[in-house]
């Protein structure tokens, strides 16, 4: 009768297989794979006092995640910044009208990821105003509701664009009046009240 041997064999990588059964249950497998990079350049707001716009500060809260820290910051353009490294810089001029800051961030392996944000500084003022007699409107700037008190209950009032084009147009009985913006984009808007011989205008900043 024959005898048959039978060998057994086992790839572990070079390590003994005894050894490696041994410890292969308190091995613990970890992904090296880092999490994306984010930029966060903040929200878009629109300002209508220079001096609220000069203590504002760019950037989010936090301005970069994900990736591998430690970030380094570049914000364009850099002109109006305190300084354009920082996560949160300071704007520190910037003049009227509308400006887009872009902000690329860089983490320790050199991956970058890019934001930007819109910043509007705008001069309001009152127009065809008579002596005696105001409207006032509140919140300003408003996201969703603008709340209008008018010198007398009667009278019209229309939502018109910063051209001039009537968007809207109700009469009020009231001396106060509410109107939902909610479906308006943000930019700037006229409202306009007519009534007892009075034309009053004001301007007002939807931002969400």
């Amino acid at each position: 009768m024959k005898k048959i041997l039978i060998l057994l064999f086992s790839a572990c990588c070079g390590i003994p297989c005894s050894l490696y059964a041994q410890s292969a249950h308190s091995v613990t497998l970890a992904s090296m794979q880092d999490s994306l990079l984010i930029a966060d350049a903040g929200q878009d707001t629109a300002f209508t006092n220079p001096n609220d716009l000069n203590a504002f500060f760019l950037g989010g809260n936090p301005t970069a995640f994900g990736g591998t820290p430690p970030y380094r910051y570049e914000w364009r353009p850099s002109t109006a910044l305190s300084n354009d490294t920082l996560s949160n810089p300071q704007i520190s001029n910037q003049t009227v009208g509308q400006q887009i800051y872009q902000l690329t961030v860089f983490d320790d392996r050199n991956c970058t990821a890019v934001d930007s944000v819109m910043i509007t500084l705008l001069f309001i003022s009152s127009v065809d105003k008579k002596e005696g007699a105001s409207l006032k409107l509140y919140p300003n700037p408003a996201s969703s509701r603008i709340v209008f008190e008018t010198p007398f209950r009667d009278g019209t009032l229309r939502l018109k664009d910063s051209n001039g084009r009537v968007l809207e147009q109700t009469n009020v009985t009231e001396y106060r009046s509410t109107i939902n913006i909610q479906h308006l984009p943000i930019g700037v808007y006229l409202i306009e009240y007519t009534g007892n011989g009075l034309s009053l205008t004001e301007k007002f900043i939807i931002q969400r």
